[in-house]
């Protein structure tokens, strides 16, 4: 075991290799900028070199557009004249390679060394019981950087997980990991900071990122384009109870580069120090929005161990392969009932006019589907467009649902030509919104389906420019009616004193002397007691086949089951009775005709007392 303290160049104190300005005194050339270790003898195998670093911007441009090589050399009888990177490329070892070694095997960018950094690298075995030299070299002239605390000597268990120094007895490990592994104290390491809640395709939530920049002027993604390697690794979390991890890749529009450059979905459990590969995959311009699927191994050490997730590519020219992160989730193995969104659908653009509509504008995650599930959302003023605002009473979305994670959709129409028996929920779209919010039954699709995402299509540019999708919830029913005020009798809102104690309307009567649209809903009603509805209908259409569908609402308007459905015959005169079903005799019931624009409803009577005889105006 040796601890590195003096090197042939000068130092700052007895502890900091500083390199500044060409200080080597065993420089050759002016384009020679590197700090040398003397040499080790190392005499085992599973050896490591351990040591932290900080790199400096270009003093001069202020530019961090430098790096790091660290080589080593074995050259004893040519004066340490030869040197290799110390970690070989993949194509001649797949042991210990660059692209399953550190951030970027033996390179060190200098951005992500802004701040000093632990580093823990396996010396490859073919150097065992010989004597070596270690040299750290900067690509560019008055490159800083600063080595530290430099170790080279048997490996540690699990390499102290990354969060920790190796010594010759074992671990010193870092505050809130705990001995022998260094592994996290779950007495210090809450499980809110550890897992992965803001995990996505804005950049600024991973823990590191390179090889990226913006599309153009035009296009304000950022894409990883740049030569060499790219891409990004996401801080620790536990994958305890994980199931998935979903990526959906994008690409810029003005870049039609061949993608022949797999990127690695590579995998590590001591902080980054070696990665392991789960899968590689390569974007496929005919399937834009297919996402891919991974599912984690059956690794018990995945349960015991802080991970960190990498995407790694590497490739020789600029935008060659290039990609977006346009979608990174965890998916857990128990989904969850309930789901507060607070991010809106904003995806920094306010210029369409590239994108192949329609187009996915926001999603939810996988929810876990009940008896009383509810999806909610608004919306709001989109700031990229100029104007006034305007309240949005119908949604101008598509809303389309998965069953299997996002892969495949279809649309969440339930209408009520399709209704196969009465009572069965109605969904149609355009949804249309309560006191400005939507509201979907999602415990529609249940038992059927277990569980399922929804996301909003923008069927074009102009509905992509003009609203946000703001506010998204998956609830209970009766957590938003007793929000809304809108207490049914089926619902215990604690704390509402307002909620209305029982419906005193009984029977409706109305005529109708203009022409009406396609919509009437008739007041809350307490139908207990009532026997059955009547109303005249007069269809005056040329070419569509008029139909209207009798719908109620037990839950004060958010869902709709189908009573009647009529198909009608064109310039026909119509007076329908029908006697309330069981299903519909209870209070605070709402009653909705939903119709063909070429129609007209003359009247509509709620009558018919079962107990008494009672007047049209109960």
């Amino acid at each position: 075991m040796w601890n590195l303290r003096s090197v042939s160049i000068r130092t700052i104190d007895d502890k900091n290799i500083w390199c500044e300005n060409n200080l080597n005194i065993e420089q050759k050339n002016k384009n020679d900028y590197e700090a040398q270790t003397w040499e080790f003898p190392l005499i085992q195998s599973s050896s490591i070199l351990q040591f932290s670093v900080q790199m400096f911007p270009i003093k001069s441009t202020n530019d961090t557009n430098w790096h790091l090589s660290l080589e080593i050399s074995s050259d004893v009888i040519h004066g340490w004249s030869n040197w290799i990177s110390l970690i070989p490329s993949c194509n001649q070892t797949t042991i210990y390679c660059e692209d399953k070694i550190g951030s970027t095997g033996s390179l060190f960018l200098a951005h992500l060394y802004k701040k000093q950094r632990n580093i823990t690298i396996p010396i490859p075995d073919n150097y065992v019981n010989q004597e070596v030299r270690f040299r750290w070299k900067a690509n560019q002239s008055n490159a800083r950087f600063i080595i530290n605390n430099v170790y080279v000597g048997a490996d540690c268990p699990w390499f102290c997980s990354g969060h920790g120094i190796c010594q010759s007895n074992g671990c010193l490990c870092n505050y809130g990991y705990a001995l022998p592994y260094c592994s996290p104290d779950p007495l210090i390491v809450l499980k809110s900071e550890i897992l992965p809640n803001e995990l996505n395709s804005n950049l600024s939530v991973w823990s590191e990122t390179w090889g990226y920049e913006k599309c153009s002027s035009d296009d304000q993604r950022y894409v990883f384009s740049q030569a060499g390697t790219r891409g990004l690794i996401s801080p620790e979390f536990s994958l305890v109870d994980v199931q998935f991890i979903r990526i959906q890749l994008d690409t810029c529009f003005n870049h039609t580069d061949i993608f022949i450059d797999p990127i690695s979905v590579q995998i590590s459990i001591n902080n980054g120090i070696l990665w392991r590969t789960l899968t590689t995959i390569i974007y496929r311009k005919e399937l834009p929005d297919q996402p891919w699927l991974i599912e984690l191994p059956d690794d018990n050490a995945l349960q015991f161990h802080l991970v960190r997730i990498r995407l790694f590519q590497r490739v020789t020219t600029k935008w060659t392969s290039n990609w977006i992160l346009k979608k990174f989730e965890i998916i857990p193995q128990k989904l969850p009932y309930q789901w507060i969104s607070n991010q809106s659908s904003l995806i920094n653009t306010c210029n369409y006019k590239h994108y192949i509509f329609p187009y996915e504008i926001y999603s939810t995650i996988d929810i876990q589907l009940n008896d009383t599930s509810f999806l909610t959302f608004q919306l709001g003023h989109n700031p990229c467009t100029n104007g006034s605002l305007v309240t949005l009473n119908h949604s101008q979305f598509n809303l389309e649902l998965s069953t299997d994670y996002g892969q495949t959709w279809s649309s969440i129409d339930r209408p009520s030509t399709i209704a196969s028996n009465t009572n069965d929920i109605i969904i149609t779209q355009p949804l249309r919104a309560i006191k400005n919010i939507f509201y979907l039954p999602l415990h529609t699709y249940y038992p059927k389906l277990k569980f399922l995402r929804i996301r909003w299509l923008a069927p074009n540019s102009t509905v992509a420019n003009r609203s946000q999708i703001r506010n998204v919830t998956i609830r209970s029913e009766c957590a938003i009616l007793c929000e809304l005020e809108l207490c049914n009798g089926k619902c215990n809102c604690l704390n509402k004193t307002n909620c209305p104690v029982s419906s005193t309307k009984t029977t409706f009567y109305e005529r109708f002397n203009s022409s009406i649209s396609d919509l009437i809903i008739l007041p809350s009603l307490n139908l207990q007691s009532t026997r059955f509805i009547e109303f005249d209908i007069h269809t005056n259409c040329k070419q569509n086949i008029p139909i209207i569908s009798l719908e109620y609402s037990r839950n004060m308007g958010l869902s709709w089951q189908l009573f009647k459905f009529y198909i009608l015959n064109r310039n026909q005169s119509y007076k329908f009775h029908e006697d309330f079903i069981d299903e519909m005799k209870y209070d605070y019931i709402v009653i909705r005709f939903v119709f063909s624009t070429c129609l007209k409803i003359e009247q509509i009577i709620v009558s018919g007392s079962m107990i008494r005889r009672e007047g049209i105006y109960g």
